[in-house]
């Protein structure tokens, strides 16, 4: 019995060493994965980094339709944009007065928004000195006042990261509106590519970003903002500390599409008026024809796939028509021009967060929305906020470093190409099957590898909340492996035919 055991581990330790040896010769023989591993990690030219880039693109495109817009209502936006600052314009100069300011702030917060981030850094004087103080005076009655507003401004600190290492390079902003303003977040940010960044560690310092920080006052426990948080309010969120305990330092904004009933009537639903901008009452035809297009875009360029221009996911207005719809609801003598007035404005306003930005020719303030296209700066972190409210700590994140410049997700992205390699090999081994058999064999390859891309697709992207796989690079790789053993194996195939008939 012993012998029998011992004889049957002797067989086993014997197969497994001559599989080992017949993979080592196979991977000599075709080195294929391993240079592909040497690609993905290498990334010659680019090559990885751009199909990497686009299959985040293509992914949030995809998914934008199923993105939650439970937040979508509680943001909004306000432009100072090129009408607002033209020479006819009476509502802004170029640059703006601070009583000008103060104007768009009274209209605003006389309508009870929530809270208001202002994407301006204020560094030097514009006007006389009097009306910086008035502003000043102006900031500090809303933010400290019987029925406190929060507002933000740009702060002065901009953060560069050089690998390992950070630098704070420190602006001095206008001390009438610093020490009036509820909290500067800071202003300017590299070293981060497309990602946003929560919070920045630098110095013994524990920084937040606008989005970060307008967060921070809505999920705190006791907060006066009646606001829905996806997160339990909690007294600890008020310390910048604890975003480092459940959040990651930075995030990949998902962006949504479709856009709002206001935005609608106002703007893109007038008669005659060929938006690109997609309702959310869209058809399932019209999404299926949007997706197909997109998944067309994302393997050639060629398709010339269109980006909404200005499809603004929240609801937004010029500074100037809002200047022009408050003073018409002071003043105006038409009631009913009174009463729409005063109805958009508190549809825009009440009980919301209000993002003040630029949106000007001459200002290079934009972002790229991988589904609206160029937009302003200051819909970044109109977005990353709605991601933080509908999402929570469960935003999306980069992957985690993995060795040298690889990422944990280089490693799962790995996995596919070794379960196609594996099962190659298991076929090629099998060479002498006829061919109804082999090809039944090729197309579980191909299925198997397949499936086991889309697993790892899903446990990045919604179990483990990473940005989306190479999936794009990973399709191509696999779709070469498939024409290569496909035509090899209906060569071998042909000339198997040819002896047979010789």
């Amino acid at each position: 019995m012993t012998d029998g055991m011992n004889g049957d581990k002797a067989d086993n330790a014997f197969s497994l060493k001559e599989f080992l040896l017949n993979l080592l010769r196979y991977t000599r023989a075709n080195p294929a994965p391993f240079f592909t591993f040497l690609v993905i990690l290498i990334d010659p030219f680019g090559l990885s980094q751009s199909t990497d880039t686009q299959s985040k693109h293509t992914s949030y495109r995809i998914t934008a339709a199923s993105y939650p817009d439970t937040s979508r209502d509680q943001i909004t936006t306000i432009l100072i944009d090129d009408v607002s600052v033209t020479k006819g314009s009476t509502a802004f100069d170029w640059p703006p007065k601070f009583y000008q300011y103060e104007d768009l702030l009274r209209a605003i917060t006389t309508y009870d928004p929530a809270a208001i981030f202002l994407d301006i850094v204020f560094l030097d004087e514009r006007g006389s000195s009097g009306d910086l103080k008035r502003f000043g005076k102006y900031l500090s009655s809303k933010t400290q006042g019987k029925n406190p507003i929060p507002i933000y401004a740009m702060g002065g600190q901009t953060i560069h990261f050089k690998g390992d290492r950070c630098e704070i390079e420190e602006l001095q902003i206008l001390p009438d509106i610093a020490n009036s303003v509820t909290n500067l977040p800071y202003f300017r940010y590299s070293g981060f590519g497309e990602d946003y960044p929560l919070y920045i560690q630098c110095d013994d310092q524990v920084l937040l970003s606008p989005a970060a920080m307008i967060m921070q006052e809505i999920c705190a426990e006791n907060s006066r903002l009646q606001i829905d948080c996806a997160l339990p309010r909690q007294a600890e969120l008020r310390k910048n500390i604890k975003w480092i305990d459940d959040f990651p330092p930075t995030m990949s904004v998902r962006w949504g599409d479709g856009t709002t009933d206001f935005n609608w009537a106002t703007y893109y639903g007038s008669p005659g008026n060929k938006t690109p901008c997609i309702r959310d009452n869209e058809g399932f035809w019209s999404r299926i024809k949007h997706i197909s297009a997109t998944l067309l875009d994302a393997f050639s360029g060629q398709f010339e796939f269109s980006l909404p221009s200005k499809c603004y996911y929240h609801s937004y207005v010029s500074a100037a028509k809002l200047v022009n719809w408050f003073d018409t609801a002071l003043r105006s003598e038409d009631i009913s021009a009174r009463t729409d007035r005063d109805q958009k404005l508190r549809q825009l306003i009440e009980n919301r967060v209000v993002m003040v930005g630029m949106d000007l020719a001459a200002v290079k303030d934009t972002v790229v929305s991988p589904v609206q296209g160029t937009l302003p700066g200051v819909t970044n972190h109109a977005m990353a906020l709605d991601n933080l409210l509908t999402l929570g700590n469960k935003v999306q994140r980069p992957p985690p470093d993995f060795l040298l410049a690889a990422s944990w997700a280089d490693v799962i992205e790995f996995l596919p190409l070794l379960v196609l390699f594996f099962l190659q090999y298991r076929l090629d081994s099998r060479v002498s099957l006829g061919p109804d058999t082999q090809f039944g064999n090729f197309i579980t390859v191909s299925l198997a590898t397949l499936i086991v891309t889309v697993g790892a697709m899903y446990l990045t992207a919604f179990i483990l909340n990473w940005t989306p796989l190479n999936w794009l690079g990973l399709i191509g790789i696999w779709l070469t492996f498939v024409a290569f053993h496909y035509s090899r194996t209906r060569l071998a195939n042909g000339l198997r035919s040819d002896t047979d008939a010789a």
